[in-house]
């Protein structure tokens, strides 16, 4: 039976995974913030769930920072396709059908974007 105890602790990791979700707020020159929003909360309930004198503490923190690193690595960033440019990337195929096939592009709130890995965007922009 899982004690309640715990609940801190998975609330922290299901926030620590929230940067994951594409979203608008999460462009290219704001992304830190979007990260923050997420992990502020997620970090003070880690910290919440340790305090009591866990024996496994160690292994709870590497486990959360091997999550926040990874997070971080492959969180979507997302860069607005303004509409007097979207043509030039439909040049055989629509947006849409290209983002069905799987290929970065997102609309999110009714505007297109396309949403890489932060890692991607720092490596191949």
């Amino acid at each position: 039976m899982m004690s309640w105890r715990a609940i801190p602790l998975i609330l922290s990791f299901a926030l620590a995974l929230g940067p994951l979700r594409a979203s608008p707020q999460a462009s290219v020159q704001h992304h830190y913030y979007w990260v923050l929003i997420w992990w502020v909360p997620s970090i003070a309930l880690l910290a919440l769930g340790i305090m009591r004198k866990l024996r496994s503490r160690w292994v709870v923190l590497l486990a959360a920072g091997l999550i926040y690193v990874a997070v971080y690595l492959v969180h979507p960033v997302c860069d607005e396709i303004p509409p007097a440019i979207q043509s030039s990337f439909e040049t055989v195929r629509t947006l849409e059908e290209r983002a069905s096939s799987g290929e970065p592009f997102r609309r999110l709130d009714g505007t297109w974007y396309q949403c890489k890995s932060w890692l991607s965007r720092q490596l191949f922009f």
